[in-house]
């Protein structure tokens, strides 16, 4: 890991292992273990590209199942560019409280969520953790609306 102060961010959805934006995303990142939100969080599948989402709304949903890593600065900076923090349907990144597996200490780490008013269709009920990728839509597949390899609307 490169200079600079690291932080601690909890990962739960396509930037875990073995989902399609960790290889790209979190090759300078540190996994430090398994873990979940201290409290509920609605964690849902929503948006054209049926992206997880673990909406802003703390108390609601249930416990969310993740993973923690240790970023460095250039690696934060690419995920907040990646969740697009600087644009108004973007994540937010906010602190929450999350447990690491096998622990009863809670630590204030790093995560995005998303306002609810941010998602274009919710597609799931809230979920424990995110599990099945089958209908995301990486970025390289992804095309403007009434382009070619658009994904159908939901009915």
């Amino acid at each position: 890991m490169s200079a600079g102060k690291s932080e601690l961010i909890f990962i739960y959805g396509t930037l875990k292992r073995g989902f399609p934006n960790h290889a790209a995303c979190m090759a300078e990142a540190e996994l430090v273990g398994r873990c979940k939100t201290l409290i509920p969080y609605p964690l849902v599948i929503g948006g054209r590209w049926h992206s997880p989402c673990l909406i802003d709304e703390p108390g609601s949903g249930l416990p969310v199942r993740g993973e923690l890593y240790r970023v460095n600065p250039p690696t934060l900076a690419m995920l907040d560019q990646f969740e697009s923090c600087d644009k108004p349907t973007g994540y937010l990144r906010k602190q929450i409280d999350i447990v690491m597996q096998g622990k009863d200490e809670a630590m204030q780490v790093w995560t995005y969520l998303k306002p609810r008013d941010r998602i274009e269709g919710i597609h799931s009920d809230a979920l424990a953790e995110y599990l099945d990728f089958g209908d995301y839509v990486i970025a390289s597949r992804r095309h403007p609306p009434g382009q070619a390899g658009e994904k159908p609307a939901d009915l």
